[in-house]
């Protein structure tokens, strides 16, 4: 990760940055390196440096409702940090009401706080917007397993392994769903094609098991 050069290179146009970006564009990219390469206090700086300049900075908004949710350590969010996800997305959606990724942090918010009909309708909306994203079909996938509407989940996740068939995790998911609906040869050759993306020792353990 070239991380350094690239925050080298972005310092330099802050004062002079190519139209038709904004000063405040490159500050945001400036913040996400930095955040990236784990240096999340100075990150959190940036983004507010922006947002004191342009209150309406819709990326760094979506960012900051980004970082609390990433940066939480605990299983769910605290109601205050909740509250304040919500607040950034709010202030987001009225900037830039049409951007899928603002709903999937809706999403991704909601299902931290185990808010699952929230989460459903959040990353259905991202999904009218952007319908080829499979990180948005897995997540609607999830939506609906925690809804119990398994058939639902199984669709989505069969539309992820059409559209990234190396998607983290995504093999076992639509095992374990065959497995629910006793289609054990189904469920086989899913943990199979899981097996060559993950030396993980349960895919194996399942497949012997299925054998």
């Amino acid at each position: 990760k070239k991380f350094p050069a690239a925050k080298k290179i972005l310092d330099g146009l802050v004062k002079n940055p190519p139209l038709p970006l904004a000063s405040e564009d490159i500050l945001f990219h400036i913040g996400h390196i930095q955040q990236l390469s784990g240096l999340c206090q100075q990150a959190l700086q940036i983004y507010n440096r922006i947002l004191k300049t342009n209150p309406k900075h819709a990326t760094t908004l979506r960012q900051m409702a980004w970082f609390l949710i990433s940066e939480n350590k605990q299983e769910t969010l605290t109601e205050e940090d909740y509250r304040s996800v919500l607040k950034y997305l709010d202030k987001a959606l009225d900037c830039c009401p049409n951007d899928p990724r603002t709903f999937y942090v809706y999403c991704r918010s909601h299902l931290a706080m185990k808010s699952y009909n929230k989460t459903y309708t959040a990353i259905k909306k991202a999904l009218t917007l952007d319908p080829m994203n499979p990180t948005y079909w897995f997540f609607f996938g999830v939506a609906c397993f925690e809804r119990n509407l398994y058939m639902k989940a199984l669709n989505a996740y069969l539309r992820v392994v059409h559209l990234m068939p190396s998607f983290p995790n995504i093999w076992v998911n639509v095992a374990k769903l065959y497995q629910l609906y006793n289609q054990t040869e189904d469920a086989l050759l899913a943990y199979q094609q899981a097996q060559k993306f993950s030396d993980n020792p349960q895919i194996t353990n399942q497949i012997s098991w299925l054998r």
